[in-house]
């Protein structure tokens, strides 16, 4: 499932909070943040990660959000969000935090509880990292580099068949056995862009389209 099906009721707002089709700045503090040309990541960075996001997201109420996403993301917070506090909703912050649903006509409108932008950086380990280039404008342009495919990359792959597969657990061990050893550090790929997570995301076809 990659949505909380749970909504609750509320009087139509003055805006409605579905985002617009326009192009947003790059907010380089999300996730984990900047950080310099050429950095590298090491076994501190990524221990550093783990703390950060347990104890800024998965370890408080916020945390129940993220296990019925599936994909990444689901298989990430499952493995520190207990079943029953994703019982436990939703939050009252749902109107602050959540996206509106309204057909422009109605007496009310419901809320979805989701994750923030800012939260699903934060759990797949996304850096913005400078790339010693400046547009036209002078701004310092940055790309996006993560410790996991963020949710648009993962279904970019062909290893999500729609459901947790074993093949999918294979390749989630596999990558935390890499992650955690200490020795693999300084070998590429331990961070990775959107194109590289689309590559790394390969699986018998047939699997896709079963």
């Amino acid at each position: 499932m990659d949505s909380i099906e749970l909504m609750r009721p509320s009087q139509v707002p003055s805006q409605v909070a579905v985002p617009g089709q326009h192009r947003r700045a790059v907010n380089v503090n999300s996730g984990l943040g900047f950080r310099p040309e050429k950095y590298q990541p090491t076994l501190h960075d990524y221990h550093a990660y783990l703390a950060q996001l347990n104890s800024q997201l998965l370890h408080t109420r916020r945390g129940r959000v993220a296990p019925p996403y599936g994909g990444v993301i689901g298989r990430i917070a499952r493995s520190e969000v207990a079943d029953d506090d994703v019982l436990h909703g939703p939050s009252g912050d749902v109107f602050e935090k959540g996206i509106c649903l309204w057909d422009g006509r109605s007496n009310h409108a419901y809320w979805h509880e989701s994750l923030t932008e800012h939260e699903i950086d934060l759990i797949c380990g996304v850096y913005y990292i400078a790339t010693g280039v400046k547009s036209d404008a002078g701004a310092a342009q940055t790309k996006v580099l993560s410790w996991w495919p963020k949710p648009h990359s993962w279904k970019a792959g062909n290893l999500d068949p729609g459901w947790w597969s074993p093949e999918c657990e294979v390749w989630f061990e596999r990558r935390l056995r890499r992650l955690g050893d200490g020795q693999k550090y300084g070998e590429k790929g331990m961070l990775a862009k959107a194109a590289e997570w689309k590559h790394n995301l390969k699986f018998a076809k047939i699997l896709k389209d079963a």
